[in-house]
């Protein structure tokens, strides 16, 4: 991967001291595949499990989702007796509504999740095919996601006048320094696993991180991401707006590195620290470019992401604009060292944003205030397990 460090492909070993290899993840994908084929391409009268088999056995509780190739629901166990999430997944339908068969997305979210084995990478309990041609995930239920966290936390803002942070900055509380660190350390664990075995999440958020009621980090949602063992055209453009990194705002839809989720990561830190993503006030992607640049300043002119490549930059971008990214910080009352560590990952240049694991050893997790251990986070009382214990007792009344 052009500049990049070489070390994103070495084996690493689970305690940094051990030489033991890991099982590399494109040796494991095979068999996942097969099982998916042989399920893929039963017909409706092979399938062996119907939604009312499935329904006999759990509880349909709350619907929490729906998106374009599915819907989520929370599920009651009626023999573990537990909660767990059931994803389903719609069938392909033509105009003449012939079932095309199960959108590619879903089918890679399914086998990367089968194959990837981390704390912080959510597990798939089980899945099927049922005989009306829908797959279903089943997950277990996660009590918090990132995004209602940080509404615990209300988020700062800046004065519309010369640039000062407002009062709310500093009379509003924000998400403690201490468990800051502890959540993003695990987020950057589970990025640097999926790097390692050479998997890029390519949909990384606040509302794609989940914290469990132990504290216990899990990333969800891997229908755009990628396993990309050698180099070559992707789909694109990944992401959304918001959180695009600029090279591929300036058209590089189909050709990106890891370097891209660890932009995300960047702009899912400054959320933690903020409450806000620094270039969220964006209607398009000309106007996402236009604030990256006012806060990173402009390329440097011998750039070959920005002006010496061989695509035709479909945005203009603003010629010796300059780099106010650690005032911009201190207005949002983002200190030093924050800002320092964020900028290990907000670069223009690609190649020049830290990866995964050498940001698992940075001094910052380690400076005061240290990082908590996940159970001490203050988890709200209010999660989603009370919410669907409430709902099922309505059900049964």
């Amino acid at each position: 991967m052009g500049g990049e460090p070489d070390d994103r492909n070495r084996d690493v070993t689970d305690d940094g001291h051990s030489a033991r290899k890991r099982v590399c993840l494109e040796h494991m994908l095979p068999s996942v595949q097969q099982r998916f084929a042989e399920l893929a391409h039963a017909s409706v009268g092979e399938s062996s499990l119907t939604a009312d088999a499935l329904f006999q056995r759990y509880q349909r509780v709350l619907k929490v989702g729906e998106g374009t190739f599915g819907e989520v629901f929370v599920l009651y166990d009626t023999v573990a007796h537990t909660y767990i999430t059931m994803k389903r997944m719609h069938t392909l339908l033509s105009f003449r509504r012939r079932s095309l068969g199960i959108h590619r997305c879903t089918f890679r979210e399914v086998e990367l999740l089968a194959a990837l084995q981390h704390p912080n990478i959510v597990q798939v309990l089980d899945y099927h095919i049922l005989s009306d041609g829908s797959l279903v995930l089943l997950m277990p239920v996660i009590a918090h996601d990132l995004t209602s966290l940080l509404r615990r936390w209300p988020a700062t803002t800046q004065s519309t006048g010369h640039g000062t942070a407002s009062t709310t900055a500093s009379t509003h509380p924000r998400m403690p320094l201490h468990v800051v660190k502890c959540i993003f350390r695990q987020i950057i664990a589970g990025i640097a696993y999926l790097h390692r075995h050479k998997v890029l999440h390519r949909d990384l958020k606040p509302s794609n991180v989940m914290v469990d009621h132990t504290g216990v980090v899990k990333l969800i949602d891997f229908g755009w991401s990628r396993f990309c063992a050698a180099a070559g055209a992707m789909t694109g453009p990944p992401c959304v707006t918001a959180f695009r990194p600029p090279e591929v705002l300036v058209g590089a839809h189909n050709h990106y590195t890891f370097s891209l989720d660890m932009w995300c990561c960047g702009c899912v830190l400054f959320e933690m620290l903020t409450g806000g993503t620094p270039f969220a006030k964006s209607r398009n992607e000309a106007e996402c470019l236009a604030n990256i640049v006012d806060w990173l300043g402009s390329p440097s002119s011998s750039s070959e992401v920005y002006y010496q490549s061989t695509a035709r930059c479909p945005l203009p971008l603003a010629l010796g604009r300059p780099n106010t990214f650690a005032q911009r910080c201190s207005n949002y009352g983002i200190k030093p060292a924050e800002s320092v560590f964020l900028r290990r990952m907000l670069c223009l240049e690609p190649g020049e944003r830290a990866t995964a694991e050498a940001l698992l050893s940075d001094a910052w997790f380690t400076t005061a205030p240290t990082m908590c251990v996940p159970s001490a986070i203050p988890l709200p009382a209010h999660n989603m397990f009370r919410l669907v214990e409430v709902k099922r007792k309505e059900l049964q009344h």
